[in-house]
């Protein structure tokens, strides 16, 4: 429900390692269909994907798959990385428009 209080200047990040999340491609599908829709960012395995292909950017996410006993496993570290220095670069720009 939320996608639907979109704006157009707005940045909407998608996170999904496959890129294939059928829901995520169905929300990406009628944010597009709209005549104006919010720039998107992807976060995706480093993979040719549909999520990233429907992307304005993606963001490459490198990562070693594990699965113990059938529970994935995977490290999510490189992932909050990337969110940790695109929140700085915003609180940076952020603080510059004040000056």
């Amino acid at each position: 429900m939320a996608y639907r209080n979109v704006k157009k200047d707005d940045v909407i990040f998608v996170f999904d390692y496959a890129g294939e999340d059928d829901e995520l491609i169905s929300i990406i599908q009628n944010l597009q269909s709209q005549r104006q829709y919010a720039m998107l960012v992807s976060i995706t395995g480093a993979n040719n994907n549909t999520i990233q292909n429907m992307s304005n950017e993606n963001l490459y996410l490198f990562t070693g798959e594990l699965k113990v006993s059938g529970i994935d496993m995977t490290s999510h570290v490189s992932l909050i990385v990337i969110m940790e220095l695109l929140l700085y670069q915003f609180m940076e720009y952020e603080k510059s428009k004040k000056l």
